[in-house]
């Protein structure tokens, strides 16, 4: 079972450019480049756009899962409407999971957040929201002409699993950049995770260094690797 974790950062291109002409295309061009080598049967996605204007209007997940031939995807929304600009929490009893399980998805509203695909058949789709942190950072982020800092205020977060029929539950998640915060956010994740049936794994973007995610939960490391910069 191959498995693998991106942040698709909205599927943008870095350094960034205005006026995309075929986001989508921008897309799946990565992905084709990406799926030469590797074909994944789980895939965790973080900073994935839906029905953005800025990534084409679609529904990212549904567009790579379709693009990779996995019939089993899930989105769940961390906010409803766009980071950066005009953004809002989901309110209580909102629709906080979406998935190709969906007999009648329709169109999903303007939302960001974290999704799966899976190749192996899914059980069952889980999500647990996390809350933001109230403190920002100040953060080195790619710009037309090399590199610049911008401070960043931290957003709600998710984290979403697929019980597989082979028996694993593998989970996804992408926690906050604030120190400490992360760190909570990843015990909560642990616990959760623990409490869901199967073998584990957990993925994503932790934002945590030095192998912080192995050490403080005492799981094993898939994979030894400087993920940032990619």
């Amino acid at each position: 079972m191959k498995v693998t974790s991106w942040n698709l950062l909205h599927g943008a291109r870095i350094p960034p450019k205005d006026d995309e002409p075929n986001p989508k295309q921008l897309l799946l061009d990565g992905f084709a480049h990406f799926s030469k080598d590797f074909k994944p049967d789980v895939m965790g996605l973080q900073e994935v756009d839906c029905s953005q204007v800025r990534s084409g209007n679609v529904n990212q997940v549904e567009v790579i899962a379709e693009f990779l031939g996995a019939k089993f995807w899930a989105f769940a929304p961390s906010l409803m409407g766009t980071p950066g600009g005009e953004w809002r929490n989901l309110e209580p009893g909102e629709q906080n999971l979406y998935t190709s399980l969906d007999s009648k998805i329709g169109n999903l509203p303007t939302s960001y957040g974290i999704a799966m695909l899976s190749k192996i058949p899914v059980i069952k789709w889980h999500v647990l929201a996390l809350k933001r942190v109230v403190r920002g950072k100040w953060i080195l982020i790619p710009a037309k002409r090399g590199l610049k800092f911008m401070y960043l205020k931290d957003e709600p977060r998710a984290v979403i699993a697929a019980e597989l029929e082979n028996g694993y539950t593998i989970a996804n998640t992408h926690l906050s950049f604030a120190p400490g915060g992360n760190i909570y956010q990843l015990l909560k994740s642990k616990a959760w995770l623990k409490s869901l049936p199967g073998k584990h794994i957990l993925m994503g973007d932790l934002n945590l260094p030095w192998g912080l995610g192995a050490k403080l939960t005492r799981w094993n490391s898939l994979s030894i690797a400087k993920t940032y910069p990619s």
